[in-house]
This record gives structure tokens, C-alpha cells and sequence, in this order.
């Protein structure tokens, strides 16, 4: 009797597993919206004026000054910075 060995069997049992995710996935179907939402339903309608938590008769216009700390290489803050 001849032994299996594993170089044999990993091709069909590869193929085999593959074979049994492909038939659980789901094909879902998309729909345009104007807009997304976590739990499916909308809360604004496509034609809303402000968010709730803004108000709509807010000063408007302005100007935003943001100041700068330094560059931004990499999120690692052990390793030297970049150029």
C-alpha cells in the first residue's frame, strides 16, 4: 500500500475548500441612493436643508487658521524621521 503524502493531497484539498467558500459567498445587488447609511434606512431625505445638529441660520463664511507642529512621514514615532 502506498503512503499519501501531503504534496499529493494539497492541490485537491485546496481546490476542494475554495470550491465550498465560492458557494457561501453572497452576490449582493446595489442600488443608487443619494446618499449611506450602517443599519440600511436613511434619516435625511435627498433633499434636506441642514443637519440636525446644525442650525441653518448660522453666520456664514469666515476664515479657519490651523497651525502646523511638524511633518508627517509615518505612524511609527520609534523610527527616524524622513525627508
Amino acid at each position: 500500500m502506498k503512503k499519501i503524502t501531503l504534496q499529493e493531497i494539497k492541490v485537491p484539498v485546496c481546490t476542494a475548500l475554495l470550491s465550498v467558500l465560492f458557494l457561501f459567498t453572497q452576490v449582493s445587488i446595489s442600488q443608487a441612493a443619494h446618499g449611506i447609511s450602517i443599519d440600511g434606512k436613511l434619516k435625511y431625505p435627498a433633499d434636506f436643508k441642514h443637519f440636525d445638529y446644525a442650525s441653518d441660520e448660522a453666520r456664514k463664511g469666515g476664515t479657519l487658521v490651523l497651525h502646523d507642529l511638524g511633518s508627517f512621514d509615518k505612524m511609527n514615532p520609534y523610527t527616524l524621521k524622513g525627508s
